[in-house]
């Protein structure tokens, strides 16, 4: 398991964006992420965080006709790992 790294994804449905980082990173910071913030989400792969994603986009929708393709693509996607 060493030439590929274990990540994981993270999405905060309150700013929505995306984060990934290594899960050597996640547990050396792992007191940031313990914080009181109830709209962060661990996810084991990028395929559950951005349905996770899409699913909150969708219910905080005002409009339905939201180009969510377009949005879901144009969101911000941090690595923790280099911030």
């Amino acid at each position: 398991m060493k030439d590929e790294q274990r990540m994981i994804y993270g999405y905060d449905a309150f700013h929505h964006e995306k984060y990934y980082c290594s899960v050597d990173y996640f547990i050396d910071n792992y007191k940031d992420f313990a914080k009181d913030d109830l709209t962060f989400r661990l996810f084991h792969s990028e395929q559950e965080r951005d349905e996770y994603a899409r699913n909150s986009v969708m219910e905080d929708a005002d409009n339905l006709d939201l180009m969510l393709d377009a949005y879901m693509d144009s969101m911000k996607e941090i690595n923790l790992d280099k911030a």
